[in-house]
C-alpha cells in the first residue's frame, strides 16, 4: 500500500530533500536522483497520530531545525549522528489545541517565531544556545498601536537585506515593519485593504488579499500596481494564491485556489503550467530548492511538481511512502498510543480506521 505524503516546508542537503510529514508524527526524506521517499524515524516527546506537527524548517551547520506548529517542542535533528535534540516549546497550557506559529524567519544566529494571534507575542530561538525568548521590546511597541495585539492575526512574513520583518495583519490594510537589530516597530497603512500576506523582493512588496485574483505590488516610492489574476473567480471563497517566490529572475505565483503555478508580468500575470487537481478545493503549496531547480510542495495529496531554471516543468512525481516495514512501524506506534489511552483524533486526512486497516491488510 502506498501513502500519500504533505507537508509545509522542506530542506536540502546531501542527495536528499527532508520533510516533517502533515498527516501524522514523522521525519522522512526523499532521494533527489529516483524520488523515493524514506522514514527517518519519530521525533521524540510527540505523539504519532497529530497532524501540522511543524511550520517550519531550516538547515544549519549539519542541523535541520524544526519549528512547530502542532507539536510540543522544537526538534533538532543531527544529519551526521542522526540524533535528535528537543526544546519545549513554551506555550500557554489552556491554548494547545490551537496554531503556534504562523511563520519563522532565520537572521543571523536567531530565527524569529511569529505567532497567528500576535498577542501571544514574538520568540526568538538561539541555533547555538537554543534558547528561546520573548522579545518584549516588540510586545510593548506593538501595545502601543490600538487594537493591535488584541486583534492583529498574521500568517506569512518575509524580511529584506536590512534586518527587516515584515507581516501583513490580516484582513486589514496594515503592513507592519519589524527591525531585529534596532528592535523598532513600524506600522503602515497602504492603499490596499483585506490582505493575506506581503512578500518583499528587491524592495518591492507584493501582496496577496483576502477574496482576489489579482495581485498587487506596492514600489519603494509607494506607488500601487495591479497585476490582472486570470480566469479564475475566488469572491466566494478564499485567496487565489499561497504563496509569492523569486526563482531564475522571475516572480512565481503559488496557488492557493488557483488550479495554476502563474508569473507575473508588467501588469498581468501568466500561467506556468496547471495544477493537476480535479476538485474545487482549495489547495495550498510551499517550495523548496534542490539540485539548483525549484521543488512546489504539496500540502495535501497533490504532486510534487520540479521547475527547472527555463521555467520549464521537468517533471512531476508524489510524496508517496511504499517502504511496508515503515509503515508497520508506524502504525504499531498509533497501536501504543491506544493502549495508553491516548487522545487520537479522527478527523484528519488519514484516520484511525485506515490506519488500522492498512495494518490489518499488511498482515
Amino acid at each position: 500500500m502506498n501513502w500519500n505524503l504533505g507537508t509545509f516546508d522542506a530542506v536540502e542537503y546531501g542527495d536528499y530533500v527532508w520533510f516533517s510529514c502533515l498527516s501524522f508524527n514523522g521525519l522522512f526524506r526523499i532521494k533527489k536522483d529516483n524520488k523515493e521517499v524514506e522514514f527517518v524515524g519519530f521525533f521524540p516527546d510527540e505523539k504519532v497520530f497529530v497532524k501540522y506537527m511543524y511550520k517550519k524548517c531550516f538547515f544549519v551547520d549539519g542541523n535541520i531545525i524544526f519549528i512547530p506548529s502542532y507539536a510540543k517542542n522544537i526538534q533538532i535533528y543531527n544529519t551526521e549522528t542522526e540524533d535528535f535534540m528537543t526544546i519545549k516549546y513554551p506555550v500557554d497550557e489552556m491554548r494547545q489545541e490551537y496554531d503556534k506559529v504562523s511563520d519563522a524567519i532565520l537572521i543571523d544566529k536567531y530565527i524569529y517565531i511569529f505567532p497567528i494571534n500576535l498577542k501571544d507575542g514574538l520568540k526568538r530561538f538561539d541555533i547555538v544556545t537554543h534558547e528561546i525568548d520573548d522579545v518584549t521590546e516588540f510586545v510593548e511597541q506593538a501595545s502601543g498601536f490600538d487594537g493591535l495585539l488584541e486583534n492583529g492575526k498574521v500568517y506569512r512574513c518575509t524580511k529584506d537585506d536590512e534586518y527587516n520583518v515584515y507581516f501583513a495583519l490580516y484582513g486589514t490594510d496594515i503592513i507592519a515593519e519589524w527591525n531585529v537589530k534596532n528592535n523598532k516597530l513600524c506600522i503602515n497603512h497602504c492603499r490596499i485593504s483585506n490582505l493575506f500576506s506581503v512578500h518583499v523582493i528587491d524592495n518591492t512588496k507584493y501582496v496577496i488579499r483576502n477574496k482576489d485574483e489579482n495581485i498587487y505590488s506596492i514600489t519603494p516610492d509607494g506607488d500601487v500596481v495591479k497585476y490582472i489574476g486570470g480566469e479564475e473567480s475566488v469572491d466566494a471563497i478564499d485567496r487565489a494564491y499561497n504563496q509569492i517566490v523569486e526563482y531564475s529572475g522571475t516572480i512565481l505565483l503559488l496557488p492557493s485556489q488557483n488550479k495554476s503555478v502563474r508569473k507575473i508580468l508588467s501588469d498581468s500575470v501568466e500561467k506556468v503550467f496547471d495544477i493537476a487537481n480535479d476538485n474545487n478545493i482549495i489547495i495550498s503549496f510551499g517550495f523548496c530548492s534542490a539540485n539548483g531547480e525549484l521543488w512546489v510542495l504539496p500540502f495535501g495529496k497533490e504532486e510534487c511538481y520540479v521547475l527547472n531554471n527555463n521555467l520549464t516543468l521537468s517533471e512531476s512525481f508524489s510524496f508517496v511512502l511504499k517502504d511496508n516495514e515503515s509503515q508497520k512501524e508506524i502504525l504499531n506506534k498509533i497501536i501504543q498510543e491506544l493502549n495508553a489511552k491516548e487522545i487520537v483524533e479522527e478527523n484528519s486526512d488519514l484516520t484511525l480506521r485506515e490506519y488500522l486497516e492498512a495494518l490489518k491488510a499488511d498482515d
